[in-house]
């Protein structure tokens, strides 16, 4: 719930910043870069996150979201 709030938050100070937001030029080639960045961060990490709490304790697993909240909070 926490990440979600914080998601929506940066996405709506983003939209009412994003006129003064420096242009950017696009070249033919970015989108692969673009793709493979957007796939890395949120999909491939809690995919992974996910299978690996199958396989470590509760105690462990409660550490290692409590840290990442706090991360990102």
């Amino acid at each position: 719930m926490v990440l979600f709030i914080n998601t929506n938050l940066a996405l709506i100070i983003a939209t009412f910043l994003w006129p003064w937001v420096k242009k950017f030029d696009y070249q033919k080639g970015d989108w692969k870069f673009l793709l493979s960045m957007s796939l890395a961060e949120p999909c491939l990490y809690f995919l992974f996150e996910g299978h690996a709490m199958q396989y470590t304790s509760a105690y462990q697993a409660g550490i290692l979201v409590s840290s990442f909240c706090l991360y990102y909070a």
